[in-house]
Formats: structure tokens, sequence, C-alpha cells
């Protein structure tokens, strides 16, 4: 009975894989090898898109060509370095980590840290309770007795912050 069970289960497998469509699994894994080495290529008219996403005749080439090169067995890295032996790394969506084109990786970083640092920089000199430092009341300079100030000296008046920002726009 368990060999007929058996039978029955491959008989129904079988079925259900031709009725879905399956692929081989090669073909499934070189299908998306194909789009994901199509991807990081840049289309040549286009500009913007990769050749994948584009419908150019030099895309569809594009894409047939490596389509061909992973079917004789080169790598992704293979096809993306002759493509931008051919062309240069504009070609390619993504440009390479090395030599110069680290600049282009770290620059939106760079430029997210010094905009931070400058917003903190005029944060702290917009929102400064005393221009004067240590020698400001209640600093330390006052009597040990004496009152300090009051709630309203604490905090710059509207005329005075609008004074400091026009100041600072006046610096650029």
């Amino acid at each position: 009975m368990s060999r007929v069970r058996a039978a029955l289960l491959a008989l129904a497998a079988s079925i259900l894989m031709v009725l879905g469509g399956a692929r081989p699994a090669g073909a499934v894994h070189t299908a998306d090898q194909v789009r994901a080495v199509a991807r990081q290529i840049r289309c040549p008219l286009c500009k913007n898109l990769s050749a994948w996403d584009s419908d150019t005749l030099p895309s569809r080439e594009i894409v047939a060509d490596v389509e061909r090169r992973l079917h004789a067995g080169e790598t992704p890295e293979q096809i993306l370095a002759a493509y931008e032996a051919r062309y240069g790394a504009w070609i390619l969506m993504y440009p390479p980590r090395r030599g110069v084109f680290w600049l282009m990786w770290l620059a939106p970083f760079a430029a997210v840290a010094l905009g931070g640092a400058v917003l903190v920089t005029l944060l702290r000199r917009w929102l400064r309770v005393y221009p004067g430092g240590a020698d400001s009341p209640g600093a330390g300079g006052a009597a040990e007795g004496a009152p300090g100030p009051g709630p309203r000296a604490r905090r710059p008046s509207a005329r005075s912050r609008a004074r400091a920002a026009a100041e600072w726009l006046e610096f650029f």
C-alpha cells in the first residue's frame, strides 16, 4: 500500500509541476542572474535607465549579450568588467567602489554630516542665552545672596532673535 501511495504522490507532483508552468531550477537561476546583471548596466541611449528597464534596441542587445555570456559560463563580475572596459565606467549604473569613485560614494554622507554640524552651530548660536559667557549675570559673577536673573532674562526676545537671524543672513 505504501508503494502505491508514493507513486500517486509522485504522479500528482509531476502533474502540478507541468500544469503550474514550473521551469528547471537552472533556468530560473539564469533568468534571475540576467536580470540582476542587466540592471547594473546603463542603457547607452537613455542614460537614466538600466538595460533591463529600457525598451531601446541597444538595451535589448545588451540583455541578449548578458544572457549569452552567462550561458557561456562567464561570471557577472566578468561581464560587468567587459562592459566597463568597452564603454568606460559610465556604463555601470553604480560607480565602482575604487579610486576616485569613492568620493561619489562618500560625498552624500559628508554632506549630511556637514549640514548637521552647520545646523548644530547655528542652533547653539541662536539659542545662546548670554553672549558674554562667564562674565554674564548668573554665571557665577553675582553675589551669593543676590537674586539671579528672572525667567524672562534667560530667554532672548523675539526682536533679539530676529536681529541675530538678520546678522547671520548678512554674513552670507
